[in-house]
């Protein structure tokens, strides 16, 4: 499977890191600390991963802010991977009271930018392990998080087998990793986005929508469950 990170700055202002080409980088295999699995592998979907569909695209970087805060507050090392480029990300996130850019400065944070048109060259045959390795390995942390904006990139959603099948082996990458992943997109009308919707539906523990009351103004959260 091609590299889906761009070659950019992975940081902003004097904090850079390069990205190397996929086909060059390092031998050293990034270390795992194996944690004791106290739950049966069946419900190991329901602890380590979590998939958020915004309904309300104001809300995208909002969400995420919380969430980022929460987990940065109490010491977790976290990867961010979006669509978008690390400048626009930041930016986005400046607008609340939190020194984001001090934890990308410590490298507590790492932010990462997928190429724009990665949707078309994922095929059945996706090494989604292969992608989560190359995250950890290019971020040079032990990652406790891992967060994916514009997560329906990741799929192919030409054909509603090629959607089912895609995300069934994303999730079964998710299923062997150490770190916990959130993994967030926000909904359109798209006949790709109804694939990608019902895909989940029925391979996904759980799962959460966020959207806005039209008339109250009010955050609404529902709980979606497999079918």
């Amino acid at each position: 499977m091609k590299s889906i990170l761009s070659n950019k700055d992975l940081e902003l202002k004097s904090n850079v890191k390069q990205l190397p080409p996929h086909n060059m980088l390092t031998n050293k295999r990034t270390k795992i600390i194996q944690k004791k699995n106290q739950y049966p592998i069946k419900n190991r979907y329901a602890f380590n991963f979590l998939l958020i569909e915004v309904e309300a695209p104001n809300l995208e970087y909002l969400i995420l802010a919380k969430m980022l805060k929460r987990h940065l507050n109490q010491g977790k090392k976290i990867i961010v991977a979006s669509p978008a480029a690390p400048e626009y990300l930041m930016q986005q996130l400046s607008q609340l009271e939190y020194d984001f850019n001090q934890k990308v400065t410590s490298e507590q944070m790492i932010l990462f930018s997928y190429q724009s048109s990665v949707s078309s060259n994922i095929s059945l045959s996706a090494d989604y392990a292969a992608v989560f390795n190359e995250l950890k390995q290019l971020s040079g942390i032990e990652a406790d998080l891992i967060i994916l904006l514009g997560v329906d990139m990741l799929f192919n959603l030409e054909s509603q087998n090629l959607a089912y099948t895609t995300i069934n082996k994303f999730f079964h990458a998710i299923q062997q990793l150490d770190s916990h992943v959130i993994a967030q997109f926000v909904r359109n009308d798209s006949t790709a986005h109804n694939r990608l919707v019902a895909a989940c539906s029925s391979l996904i523990p759980p799962y959460v929508t966020v959207n806005t009351s039209l008339t109250s103004g009010r955050t609404k959260i529902q709980l979606k469950t497999a079918e």
